[in-house]
């Protein structure tokens, strides 16, 4: 038996062949992960954007608005009159955003 450089290619060629199959696959798995952090981001910019537009007490009453939009009823969950004060006995606790 004879060794020629055409036969050694052609092994060559024949142990790397290409499969588009797991290229597929590879592809579908980045585009969902792709397309899921792009939602999710989505999300938290108009949360972000719509917290900064809104007061503290509006944001409670966006909130109710959101869920009783979700479970929709006659006499449901219901927006707060006014915003919650402080208890005037209660002390205040001070805390730093160091560990």
């Amino acid at each position: 038996m004879t060794w020629t450089p055409e036969d050694r290619a052609a092994e060559a060629r024949l142990r790397r062949r290409y499969r588009p199959a797991g290229d597929r696959d590879t592809l579908s798995r980045l585009t969902t992960v792709a397309a899921v952090a792009a939602i999710g981001i989505n999300i938290l910019l108009f949360f972000q954007t719509a917290i900064t537009q809104l007061g503290p007490g509006d944001i409670s009453g966006a909130l109710v608005t959101l869920v009783s939009s979700v479970f929709p009823g006659e006499g449901g969950i219901q927006a707060p009159s006014r915003t919650p004060l402080p208890s005037p006995v209660a002390q205040p606790v001070v805390t730093t955003g160091g560990s």
